[in-house]
């Protein structure tokens, strides 16, 4: 059973959606079912994805509960959800994918750096290597000879690694 001050600023949140509400609901909310309730009524809103604050604690919150399509949606483009997204993309075995924008979004902000979630995709990428992504798998790619001359086919690479 729900607190009623969950089940309350819930109805309000509801009733009106406001991004202010929403880490006052997630604090609130204590088991996993009370906490999906929140993520639930969040999702039914794509205005929160525009609110970097609200979409980082949401992608956090639905990293929690391993949804990771949801966790990538409340990521995608919010440097301050590079752990979440980072987290979810590894889930779905997608760590070449998790390195980069892990790689994209360090360049452009050194102080989102955080040496245990590029531990966690190394990590990652060593258990499963086809998980690394197409640089590793062009690499290993074989080079077919174009026509006899010795060189690598592009078109053939290419067509193997879609």
């Amino acid at each position: 059973m729900s607190s009623p001050a969950l089940d309350s600023l819930l109805t309000a949140f509801e009733a009106a959606p406001d991004s202010r509400l929403i880490l006052p609901l997630i604090e609130l909310a204590q088991s996993p079912e009370e906490r999906r309730r929140v993520l639930a009524a969040a999702s039914r809103d794509s205005a929160f994805t525009a609110d970097p604050p609200a979409a980082a604690s949401l992608a956090a919150l639905a990293v929690e509960l391993a949804d990771w399509p949801l966790a990538l949606r409340y990521a995608a483009d919010n440097p301050a959800a590079l752990a979440s997204e980072v987290e979810a993309l590894l889930a779905l075995g997608r760590a070449g994918e998790a390195e980069t924008r892990y790689r994209l979004v360090v360049s452009t902000n050194p102080a989102l750096e955080q040496p245990a979630l590029m531990e966690r995709i190394e990590a990652a990428k060593a258990e499963d290597p086809e998980a690394a992504g197409n640089v590793l798998a062009f690499n290993r790619a074989p080079a077919q000879s174009a026509g006899g001359r010795g060189e690598p086919d592009e078109d053939a690479i290419a067509v193997a690694h879609l």
